[in-house]
């Protein structure tokens, strides 16, 4: 008997294969690897914005990006000044 296929509705196949598997790794300032977030993406500007969004609300300073070997950005955020008048 042969199995009838519906293609009406959207395939989770094709989803799943257009997404790209990228690694945000959350770095000390000696660059070593304190916390890392497993992420998929269609495209390397939307790892970006999503590895921005992580870093801003981590305890970390500073992230980098990864797909596979390739490094596609580092990220840091602006260190605090003291403040002048409190001395802290």
């Amino acid at each position: 008997m042969l199995e009838s296929w519906n293609f009406s509705g959207a395939d989770s196949r094709s989803t799943i294969a257009a997404n790209k598997s990228y690694r945000c790794n959350f770095t000390d300032p000696d660059d070593r690897i304190q916390s890392f977030e497993q992420i998929e993406c269609e495209n390397d500007a939307e790892a970006a914005l999503k590895t921005q969004m992580l870093l801003g609300v981590s305890q970390f300073t500073t992230a980098e990006l990864w797909q596979g070997r390739r490094l596609v950005g580092k990220w840091g955020r602006p260190r605090r000044e003291p403040d002048a008048e409190s001395g802290r």
